[in-house]
Order: structure tokens, then C-alpha cells, then sequence
């Protein structure tokens, strides 16, 4: 399967206009999305970061996460394409879907 390309800053901005709550960072020299999410407890902060693994195991792509009590912090990029790629968006999203439910 071929893996995605780095997206252009145009189309990133267009999709950050509507996820403003993902910072763009960098991340060991590659560009990044970062998002820290919070919760009620351990309890639920982990079960966040079980489902977010599993949606990342089924697109065979994995984040960086840090997670403690009531946080978790999940990063997405893409580095074999040096940056943010589609992909990222989109499980970037899922993240948030996740964390809606």
C-alpha cells in the first residue's frame, strides 16, 4: 500500500480553519499535529487512548500519545513523507470523534 504525501500549507490551512484545536508542531525536525485532550479520570483518559490505538492499528498508522490522569496528548504525522499528510487529518479527526463519544 502506498503510503500518503506531505500535504501542502494551503490545504493544511483549509482543514485547520475547521480543527483549530490541533496545533501544528515539530516534532523531532517533521512537522506535526498535536492535540491535548482531557477527562475525569485515569480511567477514562485510558480507555480514550485503548480506542484511539485501535482506530491507528486498523489504518497502519500510529501516533505518539502521552497520557496520565485525565490527559492525553496525541500526536499524528507521517514521517516516511517528513510531515502531515492526509492521513493525519483523518485520524486526527477520528480522534475527536472518539473523544465525542
Amino acid at each position: 500500500m502506498a503510503r500518503p504525501a506531505r500535504i501542502d500549507m494551503e490545504a493544511f490551512a483549509r482543514w485547520h480553519h475547521d480543527h483549530a484545536e490541533w496545533a501544528r508542531v515539530e516534532n523531532g525536525g517533521v512537522e506535526a499535529l498535536e492535540k491535548r485532550f482531557t477527562f475525569p479520570d485515569f480511567a477514562t483518559a485510558l480507555a480514550f487512548v485503548v480506542r484511539v490505538g485501535m482506530a491507528a492499528e486498523k489504518r497502519d498508522h500510529h501516533p505518539d500519545i502521552a497520557m496520565g490522569w485525565g490527559k492525553a496528548t496525541v500526536l499524528w504525522t507521517t514521517h516516511d513523507a517528513g510531515g502531515i499528510t492526509e492521513l493525519d487529518l483523518a485520524l486526527a479527526e477520528e480522534s475527536d470523534r472518539i473523544r465525542s463519544t
